[in-house]
């Protein structure tokens, strides 16, 4: 039996040597096209790739510009606001100083009492009392002027001649309007009870 082995081994081997295999690395036979072709195939579609992705960029960068500007802008905008405001904060404040001004200079005229060359020598003063439990409003000429319990205020300054005055409380209400006359250098006082 070996030697039966023996003798086909030879004439296989023999027949194995000729018929060719196909090498690794080449196209089986029947398929079309070769490695090549293929491997341009890749890199087009590599470079279409890239170009698409060159142009998505550009895009995000237009747009990233296009953000900046809108922001630069806004920006500017609200400076320019902030600085109107400022300006404006600045015009009320010097207003509130020059109306305090006024406020102080009127009230030391005309409350500050008579004086030889002022133009209010003819005036008087009136003194409001207020012994009620509670804080009592008086109106002198429509003037309202609050006074605690068991204390008095004086309006000094008033002009001589008629006025008006009225004692209201919160818990009762306005005690009536009186008119009276008031005399040069004259006290005038008013008690409510």
């Amino acid at each position: 039996m070996k030697r039966s082995w023996k003798m086909l081994g030879l004439p296989s081997v023999l027949a194995l040597s000729l018929w060719t295999a196909p090498v690794l690395g080449q196209d089986p036979p029947g398929v079309k096209g070769d490695k090549g072709d293929k491997f341009d195939e890749i890199l087009k579609k590599l470079d279409d790739l890239n170009q698409s992705v060159n142009k998505s960029f550009e895009n995000v960068k237009r747009d990233v510009d296009a953000l900046k500007n809108e922001v630069e802008g806004l920006k500017t905008d609200a400076n320019l606001k902030l600085q109107a405001a400022l300006l404006r904060i600045e015009t009320l404040e010097k207003q509130m100083t020059q109306m305090r001004s006024d406020q102080r200079v009127m009230r030391e005229s005309y409350f500050g009492g008579p004086s030889a060359n002022g133009p209010f020598t003819n005036t008087g003063r009136i003194v409001l009392v207020n012994h009620y439990f509670e804080d009592m409003t008086f109106y002198v000429n429509n003037i309202p002027y609050r006074v605690a319990p068991g204390a008095s205020a004086t309006v000094a300054g008033q002009p001589a001649g008629m006025f008006t005055y009225e004692a209201v409380s919160p818990s009762w209400g306005s005690r009536g309007r009186q008119t009276r006359m008031l005399a040069a250098n004259e006290t005038f006082t008013i008690t409510a009870r």
